[in-house]
């Protein structure tokens, strides 16, 4: 499967028959994709908000200060997370493949 069969997953019904033997479009869109891309989604969010702390200072390490010095930091990290978990599991804010 090619880079262009992955990253054009949404028009598989286009290439369907360039697809290696055994596989169909329902690889894209049944419930394990799903699963799949929010768990990608919450994975690449939840390592922003910690990658976001080594911008507490631009020539010190997180191991040498600590990350309480800056409130409005930890503050913004703790929203973003409950929005995240708000838009996973209140179910009308879940966006569904059709």
């Amino acid at each position: 499967m090619s880079f262009y069969h992955l990253s054009h997953f949404h028009d598989c019904e286009n290439f369907v028959s360039q697809l290696p033997a055994g596989l169909n479009c329902d690889i894209f869109t049944n419930h394990y994709a799903e699963h799949a891309s929010t768990i990608s989604l919450s994975i690449l969010v939840t390592i922003e908000m910690f990658n976001a702390f080594n911008s507490l200072s631009e020539n010190q390490s997180l191991l040498s200060m600590p990350p309480w010095v800056n409130g409005y930091l930890i503050l913004a990290t703790f929203t973003s997370m409950v929005l995240h978990f708000i838009i996973l599991y209140v179910p009308f804010l879940g966006v569904r493949a059709s």
